[in-house]
């Protein structure tokens, strides 16, 4: 699947959950990720349903944190050792609410 965030060309890429791109920026495996240099996101092909739904909107909003040029937005509001928490609070709210603000 390829879509694209103002003017970002993105692609998701499923693969094996032992993949080392399944692999964090805090060196932790996990069932997805978001590489904001290569453009991609990655999710285990294990993944399905509702749960797959979730992970996916949740990767979706890193892409646009990225794409909009978010992140630098952030990183001057909060404390350094912050970034990464930060930013996944706001991914997984608009990723566990996003059924709440369809229209």
């Amino acid at each position: 699947m390829q879509f694209n965030v103002n003017g970002v060309n993105w692609k998701v890429i499923f693969v094996t959950p032992d993949s080392s791109v399944l692999i964090d920026r805090t060196g932790k495996r996990t069932i997805a990720c978001t590489d904001p240099v290569t453009k991609r996101i990655y999710i285990s092909n294990t993944l399905h349903g509702p749960m797959l739904k979730t992970v996916l909107r949740h990767e979706l909003c890193h892409c646009v944190l990225v794409s909009y040029d978010l992140l630098g937005d952030l990183h001057r509001m909060i404390d350094r050792g912050d970034y990464i928490s930060v930013e996944e609070f706001i991914c997984n709210v608009i990723a566990d609410h996003y059924a709440e603000f369809r229209i």
